[in-house]
């Protein structure tokens, strides 16, 4: 699992900001487009692309995308 294809995943849940604005230390909350739907889809796309269910609790603990990424890593 590479960070580079984490991140366009990722991104490609924000259907209104642009892709080049996620980077590895990128606060994701901070997006205006932030919502907890948004949040789901995130979580279903760690579940249909790496097959795991990332708790709610540990994914609401994540500041960055980087964070994410470990916590995914981490467990697959």
């Amino acid at each position: 699992m590479e960070i580079n294809d984490f991140i366009a995943k990722f991104a490609d849940q924000f259907f209104d900001t642009d892709p080049t604005e996620f980077k590895p230390e990128t606060e994701f909350r901070q997006f205006e487009e932030w919502s907890s739907m948004t949040g789901l889809c995130i979580l279903t796309m760690i579940k249909d692309e790496y097959g795991f269910f990332m708790d709610p609790k540990e994914f609401k603990a994540c500041t960055t995308v980087q964070d994410v990424f470990d916590a995914v890593k981490a467990h697959c």
